[in-house]
């Protein structure tokens, strides 16, 4: 998907990124995350008390089992958008500690403002459903999550329509 875009991206590395595309995964899966943290406080639940991460007052265990369901959907595809568009490219990065590769201040303020942008847009992301913003399908996926604990049904995590 990236080939051709000379950003030496060859699968997922994290810890430190080493990459363009994995730089700004990790950058993005943590603006969702915070995202699917503020959804999740409209809610009644504690965000630090989660199902599949342990329970650490350090990190929002709730909001990271909840962000799961939109890595791909939301996070991946706006990363592949970025590069595919060259809103981002590789001189939007320098090298960083241990190997690693940093966004440059400005590419931050581009990828923030395309970010605020890209959750904001209308798409089709629900079946048989009128179009809407990956930000308000984060608070009805909540909102959604939170019914399906009280009435004690099952929770159906979101998938991306075709």
């Amino acid at each position: 998907m990236f080939e051709g875009l000379d950003l030496n991206f060859s699968g997922r590395v994290r810890r430190p990124p080493t990459d363009p595309v994995n730089a700004v995964l990790s950058y993005t899966y943590i603006l969702l995350t915070e995202h699917c943290a503020c959804a999740l406080q409209t809610t009644r639940f504690d965000i630090y008390l989660g199902f599949m991460h342990k329970p650490n007052r350090n990190a929002p265990a709730l909001a990271l089992d909840f962000v799961e369901q939109f890595r791909q959907p939301i996070a991946d595809r706006f990363v592949m958008l970025l590069f595919n568009k060259k809103i981002l490219q590789a001189a939007d990065f320098n090298p960083g500690p241990m190997h690693s590769v940093l966004l440059t201040e400005s590419a931050k303020r581009t990828l923030i403002t395309q970010w605020e942008q890209f959750l904001e847009t209308p798409q089709r992301l629900l079946e048989n459903q009128p179009h809407l913003s990956p930000r308000d399908l984060l608070y009805r996926q909540a909102e959604a999550f939170e019914a399906a604990i009280r009435d004690k049904k099952s929770y159906t995590h979101y998938r991306l329509c075709l």
